[in-house]
């Protein structure tokens, strides 16, 4: 049982995974969920969050929180859908109030770098959207809020980049 929900044997040998990706690829002692059983991972400088989804094919959801306090309406719809068909591999939506940057991986099979890749490919499309759409849209800007100091480098004439 976990979140008070039973679960399959798959899945929770996946969140034990993902527990122990995170603790290599952050260094903290334990990773533990919150009560809706997301993980938020501190990574390369900024914030992201991640979970088990599935019970015999166990998914691994790993997201940005664009922006929180969002309301729905026709025109961000729009505005997701427009978006969505120019990502590979990636989703944005709106849940909850929040405009999320999304993607997912097969939980048992994904390691370090896997899981690295996916949150670098989300911190790019994020950062490559999140500005219009707080701005249009409104709302917290919550993934720009959680990157620190060691978020940006610079690279000779490439200007910023994500790490």
């Amino acid at each position: 049982m976990r979140h008070n929900r039973l679960v399959s044997l798959q899945t929770d040998i996946a969140a034990s995974h993902l527990e122990t990706l995170i603790e290599r690829l952050t260094g903290v002692h334990k990773a533990v969920p919150d009560a809706e059983g997301d993980y938020s991972v501190h990574l390369r400088g900024a914030t992201f969050m991640t979970r088990i989804d599935g019970d015999d094919l166990p998914i691994c959801r790993i997201y940005a929180i664009i922006s929180d306090g969002v309301e729905k309406t026709s025109e961000l719809l729009e505005a997701l859908n427009a978006i969505n068909v120019r990502l590979t591999f990636l989703r944005i939506i709106w849940v909850r109030n929040q405009i999320l940057m999304e993607g997912n991986h097969l939980a048992l099979t994904m390691d370090e770098a896997e899981f690295a890749a996916k949150c670098n490919d989300i911190a790019n499309a994020a950062n490559a959207f999140g500005d219009a759409l707080v701005t249009d849209f409104g709302g917290t800007a919550r993934f720009k809020a959680s990157q620190d100091s060691g978020y940006l480098t610079v690279r000779e004439g490439q200007g910023p980049v994500y790490l």
